[in-house]
């Protein structure tokens, strides 16, 4: 039994680090068939994994853990856009496309792709984000980097990692807000946080200064210029609220579940054309607020999935909700008569 022991620890750590990271162990997708779907709600990629999505003209691009999808807005006929796989990012820019995988970033329909090979600092994209000056930022377990266009193409300028200011070298979402600051959040609890880095300053904050939860998933800017970075692991997490004083960010609130959230980790933000603050958690479906109160959309009342991983408005006024177990698609006149908005 003595010889077994070690083996057994490997095992079984090596699977708590597959689940943890969520490429290799999949959850059961239960109750995906049990759905019964209401008026105003559509479903796309049923079962399928949807991490990221953005829009290209009438078709919404999206990918998960089972690759990348074209999907017909109006039909939602899908069609597989092939050799991707455990897809994190999807950015839409005037190039084209960005798709960010465990594989390198890649411009698609094009001849650009970025890999360790040429500037990354690590092949497993997880966050990508467009700054106002055209630059764009790359997330990835290495660290973050900075490419702009160069004589025409596109070059990696700078990689920027804990050395350089941030919580820690694995960064999970990048981030500009309206005052020009770049925000970096990890995924690396107990060690972590927020990093935000403007005119070369650098403001770390951790649970020390009230973050809910070091594992940072979400970061977003509401139209009063509020900053809300959301996060978690397993039960325990929220979002926090920072505002911007005094040339300095500061982290004024936690939002729990007791203030109107589906569940604590927090998985997404959004804010909605109407003002409508939309939080997405791990394991208990979305909470829409509309300023007075929340309402809460899960898969008792339409959703695909409780696992709410990206949430998205089109130019219609649709909101498109990627989950572990699909895609979800809801019509806005819909959502207004559910939220009284």
């Amino acid at each position: 039994m003595q010889k077994l022991a070690k083996p057994l620890i490997w095992l079984a750590a090596a699977i708590a680090a597959a689940q943890f990271i969520g490429f290799i162990i999949e959850r059961p997708k239960s109750g995906v068939d049990e759905i019964i779907k209401p008026d105003g709600f559509e479903y796309a990629l049923r079962g399928r994994d949807i991490y990221a999505l953005d829009f290209q003209g009438g078709d919404v691009i999206c990918g998960g853990a089972a690759g990348l999808f074209r999907i017909d807005a109006e039909t939602l006929e899908a069609k597989e856009i092939e050799g991707f796989s455990y897809v994190k990012a999807v950015l839409t820019t005037e190039d084209g496309v960005w798709v960010g995988s465990e594989e390198g970033l890649t411009l698609l329909g094009g001849t650009r792709r970025f890999t360790t090979e040429n500037g990354l600092p690590d092949n497993r994209v997880r966050s990508l984000c467009l700054g106002r000056d055209g630059t764009l930022w790359i997330g990835t377990w290495g660290g973050a980097a900075r490419a702009k266009v160069e004589n025409g193409t596109w070059k990696i300028k700078k990689i920027y990692a804990a050395a350089d200011g941030l919580a820690d070298d694995m960064v999970n979402v990048v981030f500009q807000d309206s005052f020009g600051g770049m925000w970096f959040g990890s995924y690396v609890a107990p060690r972590g946080g927020v990093c935000v880095l403007n005119g070369g300053e650098s403001q770390i904050f951790t649970t020390d200064d009230g973050l809910p939860h070091a594992n940072v998933n979400a970061i977003f800017e509401t139209s009063a210029r509020s900053v809300i970075v959301g996060g978690g692991f397993y039960t325990k997490g929220g979002a926090a609220v920072f505002e911007y004083e005094n040339g300095k960010w500061e982290l004024k609130r936690a939002i729990a579940k007791e203030d109107g959230l589906a569940g604590e980790k927090v998985r997404s933000l959004y804010e909605d054309d109407s003002g409508r603050l939309w939080i997405g958690s791990e394991y208990d479906g979305l909470a829409v607020f509309d300023g007075g109160g929340s309402t809460i959309l899960n898969m008792e009342n339409g959703l695909c999935h409780d696992e709410v991983q990206v949430i998205r408005e089109d130019a219609d006024g649709n909101f498109w909700i990627g989950t572990y177990g699909g895609l979800t698609k809801i019509s806005k006149e819909v959502l207004d008569n559910v939220t009284g908005k």
